[in-house]
């Protein structure tokens, strides 16, 4: 019986290790492309890499034109999908964007 629960145990470690693997290069795979897509105007104050998920702080977008800021966002989480990751394409599974503000400006005449 001891013998069962240590393979049960050995088992689990390893799928919970491989899951943790996988979703690591998945989300290394997002902020590739994340930061191939940021375009002209656009800021950001940090990408960080966790474990299961991609996190962008102070992400920022002004006018290039005008240099008025019209959007700003605390903090975008990127979940990748994993099972269509092992099917050579990744989706997002999720996409959270905490605390968002939008700025508009008019001028005198409305």
């Amino acid at each position: 019986m001891k013998k069962w629960l240590i393979i049960a145990g050995v088992v689990i470690l390893v799928f919970a290790g491989g899951y943790l693997l996988l979703s690591f290069y998945a989300v290394k795979f997002i902020q590739a492309q994340v930061q191939k897509m940021i375009g002209p105007g656009f800021t950001i104050a940090q990408i960080k890499v966790n474990a299961t998920h991609l996190s962008i702080h102070g992400i920022r977008f002004e006018d290039p034109r005008t240099k008025q800021r019209f959007l700003g966002v605390e903090e975008m989480r990127i979940y990748p999908d994993l099972p269509s990751f092992l099917q050579k394409r990744l989706g997002i599974r999720e996409w959270t964007i905490l605390k968002p503000s939008f700025f508009f400006y008019r001028t005198r005449e409305g």
